[in-house]
């Protein structure tokens, strides 16, 4: 089973070669890496310097003389690629040597299983992140699944659209993905979207195939001041965008419920953090609009119930309670 590794990049000469190196350093045989196809999307730095001078017959490296995108780069990269499978990496992020492995495992005894993702552990300069991207959702593993036929895998039972977007945060990030090539071309990445793309070619995948997941951080993700992720607030409205353009997308009407259900979860979750943050307005603005979705009705009222109270919270000298419902984790769905 060949594997084509995708990885987009801006102006990240300091990292690249350190993802290339951790696909490179992959425990399985030296053909099942059919190619590496890094897309320069216009750096301005030293990346085309960098990338000329690794010598691997495998590596592939599409350049844009400006910068076109991250999702325009994926796509481009898809429809150059010959493998079997697509795995997706980022430029800034680093592969544990095992990932793939236990990956192939999964999707060789798993026909009907198309996209295997792993957990995932951050880091920056200062250390490493306390919580697993799994320990920061655990939902996730509450999802009913069935270990895999081989390997270490869990597949998820039932209908995967459904499942997953009952998940308050995102499920797979690129760098964790490996998906089978028709399903990864069938889930075009969404050029006209800036922000949580992830989202969106994620939501598409699970319209289209069995998921399955490895309980195991087999994914570096690091974090600098280049990220692309904004704020709680900010990422959530992003996210809800998302939302709204899959919503109005032809889809089935249990699809269609699951993803209003979703929206009104998040606008519950921004009028949430209003709340905390003693704007009684915004909150009760944001409240009000998940009065329009299903399963956030009576969550909204209770809220908006309690919106007198504003003035009376104590400052928020340290994170309350409450606030951990929709943005413990929120850089988790950046994109």
């Amino acid at each position: 089973m060949g594997v084509s590794v995708i990885i987009p990049t801006h102006n990240y000469a300091r990292y690249v070669v350190e993802a290339i190196e951790s696909v490179l350093a992959q425990t399985v045989a030296e053909r099942e890496i059919l190619e590496i196809l890094v897309v320069d999307d216009g750096s301005t730095d030293d990346t085309p310097r960098v990338l000329a001078e690794l010598d691997d017959r495998r590596l592939r490296v599409i350049r844009f003389d400006e910068p076109r995108g991250v999702s325009v780069a994926r796509n481009t990269a898809l429809g150059e690629a010959r493998g079997e499978l697509i795995a997706y990496h980022d430029a800034d992020d680093r592969w544990r040597p095992d990932k793939l492995e236990r990956q192939l495992e999964v999707l060789r005894a798993e026909p009907e299983v198309g996209l295997v993702f792993t957990d995932m552990i951050r880091f920056s300069e200062k250390g490493v992140f306390p919580l697993t991207h799994f320990e920061t959702v655990p939902e996730l593993r509450d999802l009913p699944s069935r270990p895999s036929a081989r390997g270490r895998g869990r597949v998820i039972e039932g209908d995967t659209f459904t499942r997953m977007t009952a998940l308050p945060l995102l499920g797979p990030l690129p760098p964790t993905a490996v998906l089978r090539a028709e399903i990864a071309r069938a889930a075009r990445w969404p050029e006209g979207v800036h922000h949580c793309t992830d989202l969106y070619y994620f939501l598409q995948v699970y319209r289209l195939t069995r998921i399955a997941y490895l309980d195991e951080p087999l994914v570096e993700v690091r974090r600098h001041g280049n990220n692309s992720y904004s704020s709680a607030l900010e990422t959530q409205l992003h996210f809800l965008h998302v939302l709204d353009i899959v919503e109005r997308e032809p889809m089935s009407g249990e699809h269609r419920d699951a993803i209003r259900r979703a929206i009104g979860r998040k606008w519950t979750g921004v009028g949430f953090y209003h709340f905390w943050n003693r704007s009684p307005l915004r909150a009760g603005g944001a409240y009000a609009r998940s009065l329009a979705y299903p399963g956030s009705r009576l969550n909204a009222l209770k809220h908006l119930a309690l919106l007198p109270l504003v003035p009376f919270l104590p400052p928020r000298t340290r994170r309350s309670p409450a606030f951990d419902d929709p943005f413990q984790a929120a850089d988790a769905n950046a994109a």
